[in-house]
């Protein structure tokens, strides 16, 4: 049963349904303690189906069973792996199936019941847009959206009015999940059989220096490393700016081959965490980026690769001009 999260009617109001599916997968998973999953949520029309059996081939994304208000799926490819990928899918505003796991027996034995009071029948869109603002957006790591017509677009619309939910454990606020990539700034080049490599750190958060500054407690005297002990630097020593939180830090290394993979992680004298979306090869970095796509790229110029990158501050170019009204006795009266 992949139903997750349901919203069911009552003679109050609404309950909201917690089936139990997200313990299912955490338990099904080969060594829950040190894997990192991602959260992918699909959302829209029926042609998130299409693309759902496109990107996850091995899910039986279309079986039957209860639907509910939002199905839950682990990617079986990347079950066993540190970085598993559990993703959501939903119809928004379509309430077919909605309550169907009121029915299922499963659902009686390990589900969990909220009632929601004082919401009426005609109020569905609403919570719906609570729900998944309040539960699903705060762990969301990439929101995918399906939308065709001008009501469906004007639906998605409504659910991105009000801000996004912080995640609150302990009574303290958990800031966001950090997202660093690499980027090359300068084609590698050879010398006495090795490639070196000049790049540099990006995180794709707002905010960045503060969620820097969790990690820093987490992980004291953290540097930036590579799986083979390479140092790369620390992460407070940087090239960003101070004044807007960009965060960019400047990082050089060596590779054997463009083919061989790197896998950068924050590590200490006793720690070593692994950043997502690593181990990959430097080719493979090339590619993602479109080094060598030169009519791919927006620019379509070739001669302005790598990209120039500045911080987030206003540029100002503009220079203000002041102007002085004559004293009275000076003016003209226009006839």
């Amino acid at each position: 049963m992949a139903a997750w999260l349901d919203l069911v009617p009552d003679v109050k109001g609404w309950s909201l349904i917690d089936t139990g599916r997200l313990q299912e997968i955490l338990q099904d998973m080969s060594h829950p303690e040190s894997q990192f999953p991602s959260f992918i949520y699909f959302a829209g029309n029926g042609h998130r189906m299409k693309a759902l059996r496109a990107l996850f081939t091995q899910n039986n994304v279309t079986r039957k069973g209860p639907a509910g208000l939002v199905r839950l799926h682990v990617s079986p490819a990347t079950v066993r792996t540190e970085s598993p990928i559990i993703f959501a899918e939903s119809n928004l505003g379509n309430r077919t199936g909605l309550g169907a796991t009121s029915v299922c027996g499963q659902s009686i034995t390990n589900s969990r019941r909220w009632p929601i009071h004082h919401a009426l029948p005609h109020e569905f869109e609403d919570l719906e847009r609570a729900v998944i603002r309040k539960l699903l957006f705060p762990w969301t790591d990439i929101f995918c959206t399906f939308v065709d017509s001008l009501s469906e677009i004007e639906n998605l619309k409504m659910l991105f009015q009000n801000p996004r939910e912080k995640l609150v454990v302990g009574g303290q606020e958990v800031p966001e999940t950090m997202r660093m990539i690499i980027v090359l700034d300068e084609s590698p080049t050879r010398n006495q059989g090795f490639f070196t490599c000049r790049g540099s750190i990006f995180c794709s958060r707002p905010k960045a220096r503060d969620i820097l500054s969790c990690v820093s407690t987490e992980i004291p005297g953290g540097k930036f490393q590579t799986s083979r002990g390479h140092q790369l630097g620390s992460l407070q020593d940087d090239d960003g700016c101070d004044l807007c939180g960009y965060y960019r830090k400047k990082v050089s290394f060596s590779v054997a081959s463009l083919d061989e993979e790197i896998t950068l992680g924050i590590a200490n004298d006793q720690i070593y965490h692994k950043i997502g979306g690593f181990p990959k090869s430097v080719y493979g970095i090339l590619q993602a980026q479109q080094a060598f796509a030169y009519f791919g790229r927006s620019d379509h110029s070739e001669v302005s690769w790598p990209p120039k990158r500045f911080c987030y501050c206003c540029q100002r170019t503009r220079k203000r001009v002041h102007f002085m009204e004559p004293a009275l006795e000076l003016k003209r009266r226009r006839l």
